[in-house]
């Protein structure tokens, strides 16, 4: 997995407080019923009339397929490349605003301890969130306000809330994918501690990721991408399940190669196999995506190089 960054340091608070018991009395709040799948559990919450609205159209609640981000790609402006994309696990649209985003994104979709991922997740509870930030002495986020045509209300979201798995127990990770340069600025700093206390409160680890992380997974990232087009194969690219295990059985024939480029070794066993060039690649890109080659994927992946055999020691 990812090598998590700490969490800013410029912002120092004590424990997270409870919110206030009531809401603030200028504001005309309504309660929110809020599925089993939130961080804040089934109960409702007091919440602005427009977050209410936003909430009863799904957004920001359920899980896997059922999921609806809080913020979709036409929503925000980003710096970098945003992208629509259909998940190999949940088989729902993702909305990743960044390119950072989307290589969290691929790392976190191919690992197997990883059941969901849901992104720009809401925190809901305006009222924890400006307790926070009072408890702290900063600025809160501009919950109310008029909203901008075709755009939903402003609430805080972290950019992934990662359910993980290990046997029969799950628990969740929240992470904020920055670029390192961001987490120096004063306000990206204290915004960055309200969710690190939010999270906090309801049990959930919270890690920053940064751009200097992701640097360390080049190569995976490269590998990922160009895989996942066939993590889910086309039914014209599937074969049986025997047809499958001769064909990986072909290629591990190769793992005393070490210079025979991708390519040629596909084609030989496409020869072998049977099979057309195309979905012996496919195959391939499918088996490398799902772990079924013992490959070292932080070496260069691609048809013109030979393929990077893992050692015992780097399974």
């Amino acid at each position: 997995m990812i090598t998590i960054a700490p969490r800013p340091g410029s912002v120092k608070g004590a424990s997270c407080p409870a919110p206030a018991k009531d809401p603030d009395p200028t504001s005309e709040w309504v309660y929110a019923p809020l599925d089993p799948h939130r961080l804040e559990g089934p109960r409702p919450i007091l919440v602005p009339p427009d977050v209410a609205r936003h909430l009863a159209k799904g957004h920001g609640v359920g899980a896997k397929k059922e999921y609806r981000p809080w913020l979709l790609k036409h929503h925000v402006p980003s710096s970098g490349r945003r992208r629509t994309l259909r998940g190999v696990r949940t088989g729902r649209i993702h909305h990743l605003l960044s390119d950072l985003e989307y290589r969290t994104f691929l790392l976190l979709e191919s690992h197997p301890g990883v059941a969901d991922v849901r992104e720009q997740y809401p925190l809901i509870d305006v009222r924890l969130v400006r307790a926070i930030a009072k408890h702290l002495g900063i600025r809160c986020p501009a919950f109310l306000g008029k909203k901008s045509r075709g755009r939903p209300p402003y609430v805080p979201t972290v950019d992934f809330l990662v359910t993980l798995r290990d046997g029969q127990r799950e628990r969740q990770l929240a992470l904020s994918v920055k670029p390192a340069a961001q987490l120096a600025r004063p306000r990206v700093a204290e915004l960055q501690e309200i969710d690190r206390q939010y999270c906090h409160h309801h049990g959930v680890a919270w890690r920053v990721v940064t751009d200097r992380d992701l640097a360390a997974h080049g190569y995976r990232c490269q590998t990922l991408h160009w895989c996942r087009i066939d993590a889910v194969l086309d039914p014209s690219r599937r074969i049986s399940e025997r047809g499958y295990e001769r064909f990986l059985n072909a290629i591990l024939d190769y793992r005393a190669d070490t210079t025979t480029p991708f390519r040629r070794v596909i084609l030989s066993v496409a020869r072998t196999c049977s099979l057309p060039e195309a979905q012996a690649v496919s195959l391939a890109r499918h088996a490398i995506w799902h772990g079924h080659l013992p490959l070292n994927l932080s070496r260069r992946v691609g048809l013109p190089y030979p393929l990077p055999w893992a050692l015992a020691s780097e399974k």
